[in-house]
């Protein structure tokens, strides 16, 4: 925990926290499409499907007294959980955040490898204090959505719920 909140405050301390209005599934659902993430080879790309569900989580804000840090938490857990077959994508918004800064996280979170820069603008509206967590189907389809105000634990538990069939 000390290092995430170290993290928040050094590197982030800076970019502001809000609360923006969820919309409904079916205008995410279409804006999930249009994200784009960098590839190690400079390209940008769709979010691949995975084998199974893919976790998505975008991250446009951090702020020391908003929630963020906590979702690392959360996010930490659920990897330690994950099914095989699960894939885990971290997001953080180019306009947001520099390379350095994900490189910054790559080094200090155990998930490095799940951490990448994308355009997520056209989800920003929907974002909640920041970020927002999606699950997508094996065909790229969204299947849930993190819901305004959810717990960390709410997210964790119907997260967990979600994906247990595939461990079977």
């Amino acid at each position: 925990m000390f290092k995430v909140i170290s993290v928040l405050v050094v590197t982030l301390f800076s970019v502001g926290c809000h609360f923006s209005a969820a919309s409904p599934s079916g205008e995410v659902a279409k804006s999930v499409a249009r994200i784009r993430i960098n590839r190690a080879t400079g390209e940008d790309a769709p979010i691949p499907p995975g084998k199974g569900f893919t976790i998505v989580n975008l991250f446009d804000e951090f702020a020391t007294g908003c929630p963020t840090g906590n979702r690392f938490e959360t996010i930490e857990r659920f990897d330690s959980l994950r099914p095989d077959g699960t894939t885990l994508l971290l997001v953080f918004s180019e306009k947001q955040f520099s390379m350095q800064d994900v490189d910054n996280f790559k080094a200090i979170l155990p998930m490095g490898e799940s951490m990448v820069q994308g355009d997520i603008e056209a989800l920003r509206p929907h974002l909640s204090y920041g970020k927002l967590l999606l699950v997508l189907d094996a065909n790229g389809s969204l299947i849930w959505q993190e819901k305004p105000d959810m717990s960390e634990q709410q997210v964790l538990r119907e997260l967990s719920q979600l994906v247990q069939p595939a461990r079977r």
